[in-house]
């Protein structure tokens, strides 16, 4: 998982997604502004344009309904995978591309959540 000062393989500082950098990679492109997606249990979770995740409900009995996401700065991850922080947790979330679904992984117990497009009608082409 990314840590700060050097990131997954020393990518850097984990970051919310900063004004330009949605267009600078085809999942960061394709995810800005998407959903809705299903996180877990959790329907209705929106990778917002700004940076910002808006969650149907908490992750977590209490937690937040809202997150930060940003771009992985990593010559292994960048293509396919996002950073996440919810509840002041981080996350890397990675998608697969062909059936719009993603495998979320809490990065302080390794806890795994599963992930797919919950829009109707379904997409019928790949995510980016």
């Amino acid at each position: 998982c990314l840590r700060r000062g050097g990131g997954v393989g020393g990518g850097g500082e984990p970051h919310p997604l900063r004004p330009g950098e949605a267009e600078s990679r085809g999942l960061s492109r394709a995810v800005a502004g998407s959903g809705p997606w299903r996180w877990g249990t959790v329907d209705g979770v929106r990778f917002e344009a700004d940076g910002s995740i808006a969650l149907g409900a908490p992750l977590t009995p209490g937690g937040a309904t809202s997150g930060q996401w940003g771009v992985v700065d990593n010559q292994w991850r960048k293509t396919d995978t996002i950073w996440a922080l919810i509840d002041g947790r981080q996350y890397l979330v990675l998608f697969l591309r062909h059936n719009w679904s993603f495998v979320a992984i809490r990065c302080d117990d390794e806890t795994i959540f599963y992930g797919l497009y919950s829009g109707r009608p379904f997409p019928d082409r790949a995510l980016y």
